[in-house]
C-alpha cells in the first residue's frame, strides 16, 4: 500500500503539472486551426474560457488517477472526468483525448511513485523519467482496453472511424505503443525548453508561446491527427505534416526564415477548417512529461479559470 502522505502530495504535484500541460497548450498563441487566448481558431463552438474551464475541472481527476493503479477504477475515472469536463463547459468537448493521455501518464507515474517507494528507493522522484512512465502507460492501457475491448468510451470517435477507414494510429493506439509520436518527436523538443530559458524574463509570455508552439508543430510531424483528417481527409493530414516541418526546419515560428511559412500555415489552417487536436493533446503530454522530470515548481504562472 502506498505512504498516504507521499502518495497524496505526489499525486497533487503530477495532476497541478497535467492540468497546467493542458492550460499551457490551450494559451499559446497564435497556433493553426487551434483555440487559443486571441480567438476560436478554426472552432465555432468553443473558445478559451472553454479550456480554462475544463482544466479546473479535470485537475482533481487527474490527482485520483495517479492516486489509483486499478485498471477498472481508472477506466471508471476516467468516465466521470469526461462528465465533469461537459458540465463545467455546458456540454463542450474540450478534452477527451487528453483525458484518455494525461489520465493514463498520471497513473503510470503515482504507480512508479508507489512501486519506487515500496521497494524503499532513495530518492522516489526518480521514477519521473518520461520514457518509464510511458512504457506503465501503455502497460496500464493495454490492461483498460481488455475489460471493454474500447479505450476510448462507449462513442465512436474520429480516431476509430481513422484507424478503421485509413489504418492510421487512434489516441487508444497511441497510448497503446507507449505514446511513439510524442517520445520520437514532441518530447525531446520539451525536454529541451524545459531545461532551458528564463520564464521572468521580460519576454516570457512571448518566450512561452513559442516553446508551446515548437512543441506542437513537433508533435504534428509524428501524430496521425484524425481531427485533421475528420475534417480534410488524408491529404490535410499530408499538407499539415509537411508544413509543420518546413516551420522546424527553417527555424520555428520567430525566426526571419520561419515566420512567413507559419503565417502561411495559419492562413492554410483558417481557410480550411483544420484544427489538430489531436497532435495538441501530445502536445500537452510532452509537455507534461517534461515538467515531470524536472525538480522544482512549476514555471510560468498560469490564470485562473474564467469565462
Amino acid at each position: 500500500m502506498r505512504a498516504p502522505c507521499a502518495a497524496r502530495a505526489f499525486a497533487a504535484r503530477t495532476a497541478r503539472l497535467a492540468a497546467r500541460s493542458l492550460l499551457r497548450e490551450a494559451e499559446a498563441a497564435p497556433k493553426p486551426g487551434l483555440v487559443d487566448r486571441l480567438g476560436p481558431g478554426s472552432h465555432s463552438d468553443m473558445d478559451i474560457g472553454h479550456f480554462r474551464l475544463s482544466a479546473a475541472a479535470l485537475e482533481p481527476y487527474f490527482t485520483r488517477m495517479a492516486e489509483e493503479g486499478d485498471p477498472e477504477r481508472l477506466r471508471s475515472l476516467g468516465i466521470e472526468a469526461e462528465a465533469a469536463m461537459l458540465a463545467a463547459t455546458g456540454g463542450v468537448n474540450t478534452h477527451k483525448g487528453a483525458i484518455w493521455a494525461l489520465g493514463l501518464l498520471c497513473a503510470a507515474a503515482g504507480t512508479l511513485h508507489a512501486r519506487a517507494r515500496r521497494v524503499g528507493a532513495p530518492d522516489a522522484e526518480a521514477v519521473c523519467d518520461a520514457e518509464a512512465v510511458c512504457d506503465e502507460a501503455a502497460a496500464l492501457a493495454a490492461r483498460i482496453t481488455a475489460l471493454s475491448g474500447r479505450p476510448g468510451g462507449s462513442e465512436a470517435t474520429h480516431g476509430q472511424a481513422a484507424r478503421r477507414d485509413h489504418g492510421l494510429r487512434s489516441a487508444a493506439c497511441e497510448a497503446l505503443a507507449g505514446f511513439p509520436s510524442v517520445r520520437a518527436a514532441a518530447l525531446p523538443i520539451a525536454r529541451g525548453l524545459a531545461r532551458s530559458g528564463d520564464r521572468d524574463a521580460p519576454d516570457a509570455r512571448a518566450r512561452e508561446d513559442e516553446a508551446v508552439i515548437l512543441v506542437l508543430l513537433a508533435a504534428m510531424t509524428a501524430t496521425d491527427d484524425t481531427c485533421v483528417v475528420a475534417r480534410g481527409g488524408l491529404e490535410a493530414l499530408g499538407m499539415a505534416r509537411s508544413m509543420a516541418r518546413e516551420v522546424l526546419g527553417a527555424g520555428g515560428p520567430r525566426s526571419d526564415a520561419g515566420a512567413p511559412a507559419y503565417a502561411r500555415m495559419m492562413a492554410e489552417f483558417a481557410a480550411r477548417r483544420l484544427s489538430p487536436g489531436g497532435s495538441a493533446d501530445m502536445c500537452a503530454a510532452a509537455l507534461f512529461l517534461a515538467d515531470l522530470e524536472r525538480p522544482g515548481p512549476p514555471g510560468l504562472a498560469l490564470p485562473r479559470a474564467r469565462r
